[in-house]
């Protein structure tokens, strides 16, 4: 795990590969400072004797990194900049016009009950989920697809799905 503390300062934001269980890791690490008032923690880094890194953190730095690790827990609770991996979405309605940015809407179920506008991170995308293996039996438009989506939102209300990614090894007739 990268050292993201220096001091009492955190930074913003945590890596990108810091994970939930590293926050609450260091969380822990912290809290027998942050619970006694006036005591403070000191931590050497060093190499043969020379010392490379030193952290010293007090009571109240090692209740502000507690502080700042429950905001971060929380940002990782919630999908990072709207996007949501491997979800089942079907057509609505849609263009057959692989160059055809309107007239497209889908539902999936686990963001929206509603249809909702789509766009395509690249027309490849859309191409290769218009014209699926014949062996379903079924039109594209009744199938479900896995996909990973960016959902963009107005005033916080999902309006409009960007399909990031298409697995087409997965895509199902919902109805077998």
């Amino acid at each position: 795990m990268q050292v993201w503390i220096y001091g009492a300062h955190l930074f913003h934001t945590a890596p990108k590969n810091v994970s939930k269980q590293d926050l609450q890791d260091w969380n822990k690490f912290v809290e027998p400072v942050a619970k006694d008032n006036g005591s403070q923690m000191n931590t050497n880094v060093s190499d043969n004797g020379k010392v490379i890194t030193q952290f010293i953190i007090n009571s109240n730095e090692a209740n502000a990194i507690q502080n700042r690790i429950e905001h971060m827990i929380g940002g990782l609770d919630t999908p990072e900049d709207n996007i949501h991996r491997r979800k089942v979405m079907y057509w609505y309605q849609t263009k057959f016009d692989p160059n055809s940015d309107t007239g497209n809407k889908a539902i999936i179920d686990d963001l929206s009950k509603t249809g909702l506008k789509v766009i395509f991170e690249n027309n490849a995308v859309k191409e290769e989920m218009l014209h699926v293996d014949p062996k379903f039996g079924k039109p594209w438009q009744e199938l479900a697809y896995i996909v990973d989506v960016e959902v963009q939102t107005v005033r916080g209300i999902p309006k409009m799905y960007k399909v990031l990614k298409y697995y087409p090894e997965h895509t199902f007739d919902p109805d077998a």
